[in-house]
């Protein structure tokens, strides 16, 4: 499958296991960004200094490789201020991973639950303190 994926993925990088090892102190937990249902995402840096985010997938069933390919095209043909950039694929040693590039601040996750803190407590304002705010 490996021949499928570097003619599929033109507008994608290849990286080897071994660099994202290395990058991500071998997939180190105390590097783990985030987790979802897709698997862990890890904070990694490159030898040339760039940091890029390393989502490990789980589950280690190579019959999906078609669906993971035709999705790896999908994304790396999406390109928006609002989406995190795809920059390549590592599939080795049944082990799949997407490198993105690394968005600093924290994840969307975060961002909306501080949002939402700040709503409930603008909630629990009286109208005098709320008033006092818009001054």
């Amino acid at each position: 499958m490996l021949s499928t994926v570097a003619t599929c993925t033109t507008s994608v990088k290849t990286f080897s296991l071994a660099q994202l090892q290395k990058a991500t102190d071998g997939f180190n937990s105390e590097r783990v960004l985030g987790q979802g249902g897709f698997g862990r995402v890890y904070h990694g840096t490159m030898d040339d200094g760039n940091e890029i985010a390393v989502k490990l997938l789980t589950g280690e069933d190579r019959s999906g490789d078609r669906e993971f390919i035709a999705e790896v095209e999908m994304l790396s043909r999406l390109h928006h201020r609002n989406l995190v950039k795809l920059i390549g694929i590592c599939i080795e040693r049944n082990k799949r991973c997407l490198v993105y590039e690394l968005i600093r601040n924290g994840s969307v996750d975060s961002h909306l639950h501080g949002m939402f803190k700040v709503f409930l407590n603008l909630l629990t304002l009286d109208w005098q303190e709320l008033t006092t705010l818009s001054a």
